[in-house]
């Protein structure tokens, strides 16, 4: 769900369209319809423009065939023309060739695709657009809409993107994406079709979301040893040993490396096995789970980057849903639903998840989260409390205090099945008060709509009552 900054007075954001740059590739004209309309078949429109760019010594060259051989069918010349050279510029902007003053030249993206077979390029290429072209950006708006029981058209999508509402790029990526079986249109609205989706990028990509920096660090090393030794028991000291090799800022402590595994054991990334044995003693062992194989380790980076909830909207279900399911399962299915939750705050506040369930000092964070607002950073606490236990004092002094040294500016104590006691309140008011701190608080009662307007509308007269607390305290201090 998009929404407005949160200013620096620290107002909550009303639900509009977040601007942001242009993401999407240029893409006007560079679509399959367009361009195999002399083809006589879509598909083989891209491998005949990459045979074609391999073949081609300068840009007019390429611009003439195309607008002979595909464009033929456009009756005005200056149009066939500068749809040629339209078509060129996409092709560079989705990195399939390169041009130096007017020389082409086919890059090794773009040598992949011509050389792929038939059944295999077009899952390649949307491949390649959901993680390095922005689409899974695309892919995140429309799952938005869905979220909110709307269905979105292309220029809804193109608004929410930060594109003009008649942009062609929106259009043109989108087309390549449903040659994929990733994206259908539905009338003039789209969804995205979760099992195309699975079939471009692995089953196991969504549950890489939730993954914090060394956790991902750790099984990206992982990944590269498995390749090397062909497979068998991966030893968890020489991954971790490798894990802070490629990266300096990754420490992985080896006094609680058995624990680290053993939580990615849980989140079903690795099984563990036997450990190894050797002059230093036993050492964990483990192997690694099949998940998102067919994604590069660049790819998945650059997919990761991209998702503003740290989360695959895929695999978000309906905020009424959410609510309704808070209080049923098991243990950890609670627990799931609780962060389901948070994840649904954290986007409409227009926050972008960077941390899941941090340990600290007597307790764990569930969320961290941060925005840009206006010129003021913000490092935002999500706190989910999904149980029917009230929140009391000693829990919020606490869990305020475990954020010591993250930065901290804002926190949201969340308790979707029960309620608040009034000390608890007068301590969230106090901290809210007398620190640099913002808090606010989310009950029963303010989740029970179960939509995203009345939500908002709840912190947001909080934030307008302890901000005036907040002033009129500092107001009394200057008189004192």
């Amino acid at each position: 769900m998009a929404t407005a900054p949160v200013g620096c007075n620290d107002r909550l954001p009303v639900t509009e369209s977040r601007e942001r740059d242009a993401q999407i590739p240029f893409g006007q004209d560079f679509t399959p319809s367009t361009l195999g309309k002399k083809l006589d078949d879509e598909s083989r429109v891209l491998p005949w423009l990459l045979r074609t760019a391999t073949s081609a010594e300068n840009r007019r060259e390429l611009a003439n065939k195309i607008g002979t051989e595909c464009l033929s069918h456009v009756p005005n010349d200056k149009d066939r023309r500068d749809m040629a050279s339209h078509v060129v510029n996409a092709m560079k902007a989705y990195h399939l060739i390169k041009i130096d003053t007017e020389a082409i030249a086919i890059t090794p993206v773009g040598e992949l695709l011509r050389d792929a077979g038939d059944d295999e390029r077009d899952v390649l290429f949307a491949r390649r657009i959901i993680t390095m072209c922005k689409g899974q950006q695309f892919l995140d708006a429309i799952k938005r809409y869905e979220l909110r029981g709307e269905t979105p058209n292309m220029e809804d999508l193109s608004i929410e993107l930060g594109e003009h509402g008649t942009s062609k790029n929106i259009s043109t990526l989108r087309a390549w994406l449903a040659r994929a079986g990733v994206v259908t249109a539905i009338g003039t609205s789209y969804r995205v079709i979760d099992e195309g989706l699975d079939r471009v990028l692995g089953q196991g990509v969504a549950s890489l979301y939730g993954l914090n920096r060394l956790e991902l660090e750790f099984l990206l090393a992982a990944r590269i040893i498995q390749q090397q030794q062909g497979g068998g028991a991966l030893d968890a000291v020489e991954v971790a040993d490798l894990a802070e090799a490629r990266g300096e800022d990754v420490r992985i402590r080896r006094k609680s490396l058995d624990r680290f595994v053993k939580d990615l054991a849980q989140q079903g990334h690795v099984r563990l096995i036997a450990a190894l044995t050797g002059k230093g003693g036993s050492r964990t062992a483990f192997e690694l789970l099949e998940k998102s194989v067919h994604v590069s380790e660049e790819q998945l980076r650059e997919l990761l980057a991209q998702s503003e909830a740290g989360f695959a909207l895929s695999e978000l279900l309906p905020l009424d849903k959410v609510v309704a399911e808070l209080g049923h399962g098991t243990a950890e299915k609670i627990g799931r639903f609780g962060e389901q939750l948070a994840v649904h705050l954290c986007l409409m506040l227009g926050l972008r998840v960077r941390s899941w369930r941090k340990r600290a000092p007597h307790s764990e964070i569930d969320l961290i989260a941060e925005r840009l607002a206006s010129l003021a950073y913000q490092r935002w606490v999500v706190q989910v409390k999904n149980t029917d236990g009230n929140l009391d004092a000693d829990q919020v002094d606490r869990e305020v205090g475990a954020t010591t040294g993250l930065g901290v500016s804002h926190i949201l104590f969340v308790v979707p099945r029960a309620a608040v006691t009034q000390p608890a309140l007068n301590e969230i008011r106090v901290k809210s008060r007398l620190t640099h701190l913002h808090i606010y608080i989310l009950t029963t009662s303010m989740l029970a709509e179960k939509k995203a307007e009345p939500i908002l509308r709840h912190l947001r007269r909080q934030a307008r009552q302890f901000e005036a607390e907040k002033r009129a305290e500092s107001e009394a201090r200057e008189r004192g």
